[in-house]
């Protein structure tokens, strides 16, 4: 074994704190997601030094690394896991059951990273409720540990000198990789072992060095000082809008290769980082980042209303009270051969597999074991309510994959135009009208406004917003060559445009502020499908209170816990007081003689907004209809009638 370093532990406490306190919700550790970044170093560090200490020593096996391995991370694990499925049960409503039961089949493949890339964003809102989020890195770990140990073994073998050559050619590979993939698939590059494989190789680095030339503490203690500040700079400046990882993830990498390389008792940040209660946070780190997603997941669960900052960070001080048995009670016994024999590990780890397994499909054939409790009574089918709609079919979400399906006649009347919430329309039109000949050109989170499209905030926004401007141009030239169409309906959350605080890209590659740019824009937009000879109708966006509630989930959520469903509804006058930019922009609209339909008189007929209307659940998230919804205001508000008796 390598020897022991206590500054390698108080790096750990390093790394676990931030991320404990950013998914805490703490705004001043809006970079803390990097600790897992630094955890990879560390991680790729120690792994290799073992392997090249052994392989030196002609002592290494890969049954025994693999074992050592199943030890280290598997028992802690799946007692997390099991403790999380119990409390689940009892925690989860249906559709959020069957989102933890499906991620729960990927943790004994060491596949729960490929997971949440294919269904999450780790930036995005809905994150935060997922019990097993931070699994992913296990995932990437695990996956590095069983292909690392081939290649260094093959490397051995075939002559050591190139060895170093090869780590960097890889590394340097990987991290262009993951810069280049986050302007086209940033969850990929966040999320998948090829994109992150080089902050392993760069603590695999520093073991070559250190094996080669006998370990750290060598220059002075500034680099290990200046490791630690680029780390603590991550931590504070970083954000969820920041490009990452890619080249950003070079700051919290570079601090933590410096940190191992040149930490040592002899220097100030060695000493801190040796300090006591740092090294005993970095002993059971492992447990309390197992530890703490369940904890504040369940809490936002299990909270009708957002739980406090301080309710986040009382869950987040328990992950690292519950941290500790979990390290002494089953960490410690089971990396002890001794005390936990091999044949007993392999038993308790396989029967644990079939277990999480067995679970884990039973809640996705279940619909999340959706007859737990009475919403499956009250409301039935709750998950295929809140099912998101792209309107007429899947392939109708952006011009460029438009299929015969998304136009219900070759020869439409009707051309649907916007983003999402024009979707959402499509069955309330349908439903006024089946005969309906309509046709559907949408783009999600692409506002139907022409030289103008949303900057979201996200790292690759401005080509996004580039995508957003063609393929309104296309609308616009598909609508005039359109002889058939003779009404156009415009829908959109137009917050994006029309409230001063958003942003707005222009055809130059300009920014500028919504608002009465937005609003100037729209009258532009709609004067020319006007100038096509169609008629123009624009539906006002659903009424929300501004937050990030969640309608349809507080709705089931009511039921689950016992809760009036009254508790989900709210004032109109809440959603005027938190758009008043949008309310205004399209009142002005209908001064110009462009008639706008109020989706808000349907749903808040009495100044109060309704989440559920005779039984119907309106809204399937925070904003969106759901498909009853959309067919249940498009019949009672006779959105085809509106539509058609348009004026001119």
């Amino acid at each position: 074994m390598i020897p022991y370093r206590r500054e390698i532990d108080g790096l750990r406490a390093l790394a676990v704190v931030p991320v404990v306190l950013f998914h805490a919700g703490v705004e001043r550790f809006s970079g803390g997601f990097v600790g897992v970044d630094v955890f990879f170093v560390i991680s790729g560090y120690l792994i290799t030094s073992i392997l090249l200490k052994q392989l030196d020593a002609g002592t290494f096996s890969f049954a025994a690394f693999y074992e050592r391995r199943a030890r280290r991370i598997l028992p802690a694990l799946f007692l997390v896991v099991a403790c999380s499925m119990v409390v689940a049960w009892f925690a989860l409503i249906p559709p959020d059951m069957e989102d933890f039961a499906r991620s729960l089949s990927y943790i004994p493949v060491f596949l729960t990273n490929v997971f949440f890339y294919r269904e999450s964003d780790y930036f995005a809102t809905g994150a935060e409720w997922m019990p097993l989020l931070h699994t992913w890195s296990l995932a990437v770990e695990e996956q590095y540990y069983l292909l690392f140990p081939l290649l260094l073994w093959f490397l051995w073998r075939r002559g050591r000198a190139g060895i170093p050559w090869v780590f960097l050619v890889i590394a340097l590979a990987s991290l262009m990789a993951s810069e280049w993939m986050i302007g086209r698939d940033a969850p990929a590059a966040f999320f998948l072992l090829q994109f992150r494989l080089w902050e392993l190789l760069a603590g695999a680095g520093v073991a070559w060095l250190h094996a080669r030339r006998g370990g750290p503490g060598v220059c002075s203690g500034a680099l290990a000082g200046a490791g630690v500040l680029l780390i603590l700079a991550s931590v504070f400046a970083f954000d969820a809008s920041t490009r990452f990882p890619g080249l950003h993830a070079l700051l919290p990498v570079a601090g933590a290769v410096l940190v191992v390389m040149h930490a040592g008792p002899g220097n100030l940040a060695g000493r801190i980082l040796g300090w006591g209660p740092c090294v005993g946070i970095g002993l059971i780190s492992y447990s309390a980042y197992l530890w703490h997603q369940p904890l504040l997941a369940f809490v936002r669960h299990l909270s009708f209303e957002p739980p406090s900052q301080a309710a986040l960070l009382i869950a987040a001080g328990a992950s690292f009270v519950l941290a500790y048995p979990s390290w002494r009670f089953v960490e410690q016994p089971f990396r002890r051969p001794g005390s936990v024999t091999r044949r007993a590990l392999v038993g308790t780890l396989a029967v644990a597999s079939v277990v999480v397994i067995a679970f884990g499909s039973g809640g996705r054939v279940t619909e999340g074991y959706d007859r737990r409790a009475g919403v499956g009574e009250r409301f039935p089918d709750m998950n295929a309510r809140l099912e998101r709609t792209p309107g007429l079919a899947r392939y109708c979400e952006a011009a460029e994959k438009r299929q015969p399906e998304c136009a219900t006649d070759e020869r439409p009347e009707i051309l649907l135009w916007g983003d999402s919430y024009a979707m959402h329309l499509v069955k309330g039109l349908v439903a006024d009208n089946p005969d309906i000949r309509m046709v559907q050109f949408t783009k999600s989170a692409c506002g139907p406004v022409l030289g103008a499209a949303p900057v979201r905030g996200h790292p690759d926004d401005r080509e996004w917003s580039e995508e957003c401007l063609a393929h309104n141009e296309a609308a616009i030239r598909a609508l005039e060559a359109a002889d058939s169409v003779r009404h156009v309906v415009i829908g959109s959350w137009f917050y994006y445009y029309f409230e001063p605080g958003r942003t707005i890209q222009l055809v130059d590659g300009s920014r500028v502020s919504g608002g009465e740019r937005g609003v100037e824009l729209l009258q532009a937009t709609i004067d020319r499908v006007r100038a096509a000879g169609k008629r123009v109708t624009v539906f006002a966006p659903t009424p929300t209170e501004g937050g990030r509630r969640d309608y349809g989930r507080c709705v089931v959520r009511a039921v689950w816990l016992r809760e009036p469903l009254e508790a989900c509804e709210f004032p109109r006058s809440a959603w005027e007081q938190a758009h008043p930019g949008t309310v205004a922009s399209l009142r002005a609209l209908e001064q110009a003689s462009i008639p706008v339909v109020w989706l808000a008189d349907g749903i808040c007929p009495d100044g109060t907004c309704k989440p559920v209307i005779d039984d119907v659940v309106i809204y399937r998230d925070g904003g969106h209809l759901s498909k009853e919804g959309s067919e249940y205001l498009g019949r009672t508000m006779g959105w085809y009638r509106q539509v058609t008796e348009t004026a001119p």
